[in-house]
């Protein structure tokens, strides 16, 4: 589940720059860097295309803006990244779909990725409980779904924009917000968040310590102070006093 995305760009740091950025998106995965519009549109004619297209406006022989109608057929964003901050205009002239300005930083890439994924129904990934004895999280393919044991499942870590489902086993990545997720478990009555970012399954924890609690899979989370209090309230019921 990705965007397939290329970048074109005269400049070799700004291809670089640009790449380290998409490899930390987990969503998006970069198929190839130009340095000209036109090798890049002989390449999408081949390939059939690319969900975004990165690429800057000041070129020599064909500028991004004067290739807009030429990329817009081949992807489904077209985003234009540039060091100047008076093409924005022309650019959303063009139907661009973002407008980056370099120097690029993480946060701003995410925030535009993450508003073409909520453009999207398609990526937008379904949470959903059944009997309290699955969950179903939505697959790499539309109207698929993968099915998950709630008793195998060992935590769920907040990511940027996602979520990964982690069992002893494997990992699975959804795209909701760690609250989302949370509210749509809390009939289960067998997970507990005890930390901005984790969810702990009850059934994997293997002691607790001070503030901090074990699980079974040698892993270690701290338990934040707004949840300390439903989380030992829920513990003491648990527990045997002699």
């Amino acid at each position: 589940m990705a965007f397939s995305c290329i970048i074109i760009d005269d400049e070799m740091h700004a291809i670089s720059e640009l790449s380290e950025l998409i490899a930390r998106n987990p969503i998006l995965k970069l198929m190839h860097t130009f340095l000209d519009v036109e090798e890049a549109i002989n390449y999408l004619m081949t390939e059939g295309g690319a969900d975004i297209i990165f690429s800057d406006i000041r070129m020599p022989k064909l500028t991004g803006l004067q290739a807009a109608k030429l990329l817009h057929p081949h992807c489904r964003f077209l985003v234009f990244v540039t060091a100047y901050r008076d093409h924005s205009l022309q650019a959303f002239e063009e139907s661009a779909s973002g407008y980056l300005l370099k120097p690029i930083n993480f946060i701003t890439l995410t925030e535009l990725i993450n508003k073409f994924i909520f453009q999207d129904n398609s990526l937008l990934s379904s949470f959903s409980i059944r009997n309290d004895k699955f969950i179903f999280v939505k697959g790499d393919q539309k109207k698929s779904y993968i099915s998950i044991r709630t008793n195998e499942i060992c935590y769920i870590k907040a990511e940027l924009n996602y979520c990964t489902v982690v069992t002893n086993n494997k990992a699975y990545m959804t795209y909701m917000l760690l609250g989302d997720v949370e509210e749509k478990l809390k009939n289960t009555k067998q997970f507990f968040r005890v930390n901005k970012s984790i969810i702990i399954s009850i059934d994997h924890i293997e002691n607790i310590a001070g503030n901090m609690v074990f699980l079974n899979n040698k892993l270690s989370f701290p338990i934040g102070g707004k949840y300390q209090a439903a989380f030992f309230s829920f513990i003491k019921e648990c527990s045997l006093n002699f």
